[in-house]
């Protein structure tokens, strides 16, 4: 669960890094057509030219030049200068929402953890069918040992007629 919430945290901040940047200093970056080396050049960018950032995603930027071009650089390149007064995506607020919603319900889930973990550790009264049995067992001992008592001295009373040797 927090996994999913860093990641959302982390998309949404990829999102909201739109703005501006410039090329690093002394350095020619390539604009390339897609996000890797192995994509054609489609253009060149002077050293601290000034492009507008669409989407960072990973180890690359999407860039549209003052000229229209738009293309992908190497983020390493670009030193990010956000917007004076960035604008909200349009499903910021619904994000806010939802992202409000899933930390109600890990509080929850972390307070159900805790009660449980609270129950599991409290000693429970001894239900062990071990013990149970041990005593079934001992009451017929004690049974047979007063019933042979008996049959015994029913025997006697029988062959001696009452008299006890």
């Amino acid at each position: 669960m927090r996994v999913f919430l860093l990641l959302a945290l982390l998309l949404f901040s990829l999102t909201a890094a739109a703005g501006t940047a410039v090329v690093v200093d002394n350095v020619r970056a390539n604009l390339r057509s897609g996000k890797s080396e192995n994509y054609r050049v489609i253009g060149v960018l002077t050293p601290s030219s000034q492009v507008e950032v669409l989407q960072v995603d990973g180890e690359y930027a999407q860039v549209k030049t003052d000229e229209g071009l738009t293309g992908w650089v190497a983020a390493r390149l670009l030193k990010m200068q956000p917007d004076a007064t960035p604008a909200k995506p349009a499903k910021a607020d619904a994000c806010e929402t939802e992202l409000g919603v899933v930390k109600q319900q890990l509080e929850d889930a972390e307070a159900q953890l805790a009660q449980a973990q609270a129950e599991q550790q409290q000693p429970q009264p001894a239900s062990d069918p071990q013990a149970k049995y041990t005593w079934v067992t001992l009451g017929a001992l004690a049974l047979g040992i007063i019933i042979g008592m008996l049959l015994r001295e029913r025997h006697y009373r029988k062959r001696l007629q009452g008299l006890r040797i």
